[in-house]
């Protein structure tokens, strides 16, 4: 038997968010993200979400090419991701790469690329692993 995550606000899902887990001023939260498929990454998320607004030197800067062609450079940390509608059917946690920018959560297709995602009519967003 398959677990399966139903969100009844698509485009939007919730997930355990952990970023910078090696760090004493880590955090950890459960977020309502917005699956973006235009998002080629794992997680971005706004500033504030990061070392519970004490964010730690980032691991590093990574160029990110934003919707109208443009170039930024935005903090890279380590972060992990769990879905607890597949605890004991899928290995968890799941490595992912956070991104600080924007005002809100994103899941991106590298991330999404673990599993089967369906976009019903706009009326839910199903996962499945």
């Amino acid at each position: 038997m398959t677990s399966t995550l139903i969100s009844n606000k698509p485009p939007y899902l919730r997930l355990d968010l952990m970023v910078n887990p090696k760090e004493p001023t880590y955090s950890e939260d459960q977020v309502e993200a917005l699956f973006d498929s235009g998002f080629s990454g794992d997680v971005s998320v706004p500033a504030e979400l990061v070392g519970n607004g004490k964010a730690p030197p980032p691991e590093g800067h990574v160029p990110i090419t934003i919707a109208d062609g443009s170039v930024v450079w935005v903090p890279s940390y380590e972060g992990h991701v769990t879905f607890k509608e597949f605890a004991g059917r899928i290995p968890q946690p799941i490595g992912v790469s956070v991104f600080v920018m924007g005002n809100e959560v994103l899941v991106g297709r590298n991330l999404m690329n673990h599993f089967k995602v369906t976009l019903d009519h706009g009326r839910t967003l199903t996962i499945e692993p």
